[in-house]
C-alpha cells in the first residue's frame, strides 16, 4: 500500500436474499445494477453464511470469527449478544484513520451497544422509537441509498471512509415499502420447493422486492462515480444468508447458506467479471477487507484473506472445509470441495421430503442425524447419501467434529 492512499471501503449487504440474482443465474430476476457490478468486478459463485440466519451471519462477517467464539450464535432480538471483547470491523477501520458509518440497521448489537460498534456516524437509522412495529421502521432501499450519496455530498474528511449499508430488502413482508410482485421475465421457483400456485405468488414478490433492492445498489454506484470515487473504493456486495421459502433459510442446505458475494476495486485489478469458484466462507469477509486497505488484522480471527484471489494472484483452495452453524435447531454442517454433510443434533423441527411445499401440507419426518450430498450432481441436495457413502460421511464427519471442538461448541458436552 505504500505510495499509494488506502481504498474506501463500501460494504452493502442485504436481507434474506441468497443468489436470487441474474448474475447468479436467476433469468427471472431483475437486477441490472447487481449484474453490471458483477460484470465490472469478481463473483463469488460459492460464498457460504456462517448462519442461516440473520445475526449470527451477520456477527461472523463483521467480526471474522464464527458464532461459536464470539458468542452471536442467535438473534439479537432474542437476546444473544457478542461476547465482551468482540471487535466490530467498524473499529478495526476507525483505529486504521478511517472515517467510519452505518447507514440503517446493525442487527448484532442491542439498542443500548451502538456506540460500542466502532462507527462515527449512523444515518438513514431505522424508525425502531417511532414505529416498533415490523417492518414499518425500515426504510426502503432507495432512501437508505440516497442516504449514502448526500453522505459524500456532504462530508468534509479527506479520510478514506468505511460504510456499511444494509438494506432491509429483501425480507418478508415482500410489499415492505409499496413494492408490487414482478412478473415482468415470468417466475423462477427453486427445484427443492412445489412449483405451485402459493410458490408462484411468493416468488413473485420476492422477486418485486429484489427488483427495489437492486435499485438502491444502483443509487450507491452511482453515487460513487458522480463523486469520483469508483476507481479507489473497494465495493464488496454480500447477502446475508438464504431467501425465505422451504429448505433455505432457517436451514444448513445451500439454499440456506449460499450468498452472493461480488468485490470490486478498478484500481487493484480487481474488475473484468471474474469468477472464483472455491467454495469460501463471510467469515473471510473480515481478513480479506483489512488485507486489502493494508491494515493488519487481529490474530484472533477464524476467517483467511480472499485478496489474493481477488488479485488474481492465488487460486483460493478448492477442498478447504466451511462450516456452518444454526444453533436454534441444533444444525452444523460441513462443505469440503464438492462434498457436503449436515448433522441433525435434533430431530425436530419435522422436515417434508423435497419438493416442499410453502405451507406444508404433505408428510413430515423426523430429520435424519446425517445428511451427506455431492454437489457436483446434486447441487439442491434432494439425494441424501449417508447411507450409501458411509466412508466420505466419516470423513466430513471427521473435519466437522475437530471443529466443533475447536470454536468450544456449546452443544458438545461440557
Amino acid at each position: 500500500m505504500s505510495g499509494s492512499p488506502r481504498p474506501n471501503i463500501l460494504l452493502i449487504n442485504t436481507h434474506d436474499s441468497g443468489r436470487y440474482f441474474g448474475c447468479y443465474g436467476v433469468t427471472t430476476a431483475r437486477t441490472p445494477h447487481v449484474d453490471r457490478l458483477a460484470g465490472d468486478g469478481v463473483l463469488f459463485a460459492n460464498m457460504t453464511a456462517a448462519s442461516p440466519i440473520c445475526s449470527p451471519s451477520r456477527g461472523a462477517m463483521v467480526t471474522g470469527r464464527w458464532p461459536q467464539r464470539n458468542g452471536l450464535l442467535g438473534l439479537t432480538h432474542h437476546g444473544f449478544r457478542l461476547n465482551e471483547g468482540e471487535r466490530h470491523m467498524a473499529v478495526l477501520f476507525r483505529e486504521a484513520g478511517y472515517a467510519t458509518a452505518l447507514f440503517h440497521f446493525q442487527h448484532v448489537a442491542a439498542k443500548e451497544a451502538w456506540a460500542d460498534l466502532g462507527f462515527d456516524a449512523f444515518l438513514a437509522r431505522s424508525r425502531d422509537d417511532e414505529e416498533p412495529v415490523y417492518p414499518k421502521m425500515a426504510r426502503p432501499a432507495p432512501e437508505v441509498a440516497s442516504a449514502f450519496t448526500a453522505y459524500l455530498d456532504t462530508r468534509e474528511t479527506e479520510r478514506p471512509f468505511f460504510a456499511q449499508i444494509n438494506f432491509n430488502e429483501t425480507h418478508t413482508p415482500f410489499d415492505f415499502g409499496g413494492v408490487r410482485p414482478d412478473r415482468a421475465r415470468g417466475v423462477t421457483v427453486p427445484p427443492w420447493i412445489e412449483a405451485d400456485a402459493d410458490a408462484d405468488a411468493h416468488f413473485a414478490r420476492l422477486q418485486g422486492a429484489v427488483n427495489a433492492l437492486d435499485t438502491g445498489v444502483g443509487i450507491l454506484l452511482d453515487a460513487l462515480r458522480q463523486n469520483g470515487l469508483e476507481e479507489n473504493t473497494v465495493v464488496l456486495f454480500a447477502t446475508d444468508h438464504g431467501f425465505e421459502g422451504a429448505r433455505d433459510k432457517w436451514s444448513c442446505y445451500e439454499a440456506g447458506l449460499g450468498i452472493a458475494a461480488i468485490a470490486r476495486w478498478p484500481a487493484a485489478g480487481i474488475a473484468g467479471g471474474r469468477r472464483i469458484e472455491a467454495p469460501v466462507s463471510n467469515v473471510d469477509i473480515l481478513p480479506t477487507l483489512l488485507d486489502l486497505a493494508g491494515i493488519a488484522a487481529p490474530g484472533a480471527l477464524d476467517g483467511l484473506s480472499l485478496a489474493p484471489a481477488l488479485r488474481g494472484e492465488a487460486e483460493a483452495d478448492p477442498e478447504r472445509p466451511v462450516f456452518a452453524v444454526y444453533h436454534n435447531s441444533g444444525i452444523r454442517s460441513v462443505r469440503t470441495g464438492n462434498w457436503k454433510l449436515i448433522r441433525n443434533f435434533s430431530a425436530e423441527p419435522y422436515v417434508e421430503d423435497p419438493p416442499a411445499t410453502l405451507r406444508k401440507r404433505k408428510p413430515r419426518h423426523p430429520r435424519p442425524p446425517v445428511e451427506l450430498y455431492n454437489l457436483s450432481v446434486d447441487p439442491h441436495e434432494l439425494h441424501n447419501l449417508a447411507a450409501e457413502r458411509p466412508e466420505m460421511a466419516r470423513e466430513l464427519d471427521r473435519h466437522l467434529a475437530g471443529w466443533m471442538r475447536a470454536v468450544n461448541d456449546p452443544i458438545l458436552p461440557q
